[in-house]
């Protein structure tokens, strides 16, 4: 309230600057909506356009002389517990 008593401005003129002030808003949350969206949701790979590329692991532990064991959460997902030895 104090930036609009320094500036002055009549009915019309405030209801302007308060109509500027939501149309920014509203431009500025379509921007972080839709960079949003793309940051979060993958393409396919060899699909070009905006987005990222689902990341796939193409090393297991085994590579790296770990002992784990594997567990199927569902068809497309797995996950891996390693065996960590008890400190003495």
């Amino acid at each position: 309230m104090q930036l609009l008593k320094r500036i002055k401005l009549g009915g019309q003129g405030r209801k302007r600057f308060y109509w500027s002030i939501s149309l920014v808003c509203f431009i500025l949350n379509i921007f972080a909506y839709t960079y949003t969206y793309i940051l979060t949701h993958f393409i396919v790979p060899g699909q070009f356009g905006l987005g990222l590329d689902r990341p796939t692991s193409t090393q297991s532990p085994i590579d790296f002389k770990l002992n784990y064991t594997t567990q199927c959460i569902s068809k497309t997902l797995e996950t891996r517990y390693e065996k960590v030895p008890q400190r003495s």
